[in-house]
């Protein structure tokens, strides 16, 4: 579960970033944005947040010791149970 944090707040983040800077911009324009800058907001939010947490699960693995390659390697099953 702790994992999963940092991609939380990265996407909250991003969505507060990204709804005030288009708010602002379009406010500045003079335009009404309506409910643009918090829609693309949090899709960005959303979107930055479940690409972070999909590449929180994959950190390398610790490899096998050269033992362990070997045991593997040498392992034959029994006769009648193989595939």
């Amino acid at each position: 579960m702790s994992k999963y944090i940092p991609a939380v707040v990265v996407g909250f983040l991003a969505a507060v970033l990204v709804s005030f800077g288009l708010g602002a911009f379009v406010a500045a324009s003079g335009a009404d944005a309506g409910y643009l800058p918090s829609f693309l907001g949090l899709m960005v939010g959303v979107f930055a947040a479940y690409i972070m947490a999909n590449l929180a699960g994959t950190r390398r693995a610790k490899a096998a010791t050269p033992e362990q390659k070997q045991a593997v390697l040498d392992f034959r099953p029994e006769p009648g149970q193989a595939c």
